[in-house]
């Protein structure tokens, strides 16, 4: 696979359509929906094994 910069992904973006810029803006958009939506569900799961195993860890006042 070949590295890309991202200097070198903004001067490929700059040289698309606008509608073209719009699509990709919509893809990085929803990539990062699932990007967070993902790192939610590891924590939850995380979160029940720590409780089933009753490894529980509340801050101190």
């Amino acid at each position: 696979m070949e590295t890309v910069t991202i200097n070198d992904a903004y001067s490929i973006y700059n040289e698309l359509t606008l509608e073209d810029k719009e699509y990709f803006l919509d893809l990085v958009e929803r990539q990062i929906v699932d990007d967070r939506r993902n790192a939610i569900l590891a924590r939850a799961k995380e979160a029940e094994e720590n409780y089933s195993n009753r490894y529980l860890n509340f801050p101190k006042p």
